[in-house]
């Protein structure tokens, strides 16, 4: 074989090995901070967090934690009462428009309606709770549907 044929098969391999690398490496890194941003979601979690940072003294400890942990209760009561004000207002939106689609759209509608909610921390379960095994996994381990793409001119 010739060298300069020698020359870039070893340069296309090198090239292959780092673009392999790179994705497992983001990959890992996407995994591992979605796990910790799903622990700061659930109550203890911020409060551990915010402990962290704020780094009361001992005299202090015990009054920062039971403000922080009020604090997380009621940021959840937020976030659920926000989560079922934005259900209710999709509902009446899907029922608004419903006379208005055709078959097609009403289902595609209806399939996006479907899509586990990205703020609410996963199940326990396999890597990330959810079939399929990762963040976005869809019914029966396939991946998520997503919507269609906008039309080009933005409608």
């Amino acid at each position: 074989m010739k060298l300069e044929v020698k020359s870039s098969i070893v340069l296309v391999t090198t090239l292959l090995i780092g673009i392999a690398l790179g994705m497992v490496l983001q990959g890992r890194w996407r995994m591992e901070r979605a796990r910790e941003v799903g622990a700061l979601q659930r109550p203890q979690g911020f409060v551990h967090h915010m402990t962290e940072i704020i780094q009361p003294r001992a005299d202090q400890r015990d009054a920062v934690i039971a403000a922080l942990q009020a604090t997380a209760e009621q940021n959840g009561r937020i976030i659920d009462s926000a989560r079922t004000r934005l259900r209710n207002e999709l509902t009446g939106m899907q029922g608004t428009l419903a006379p208005v689609l055709d078959a097609d759209q009403r289902k595609r509608l209806a399939d996006i309606s479907r899509l586990p909610d990205p703020f609410r921390p996963p199940p326990p379960g396999g890597p990330g709770g959810r079939p399929g095994g990762g963040p976005r996994g869809g019914p029966e381990g396939g991946p998520a549907r997503r919507p269609p793409p906008p039309p080009p001119d933005g409608r």
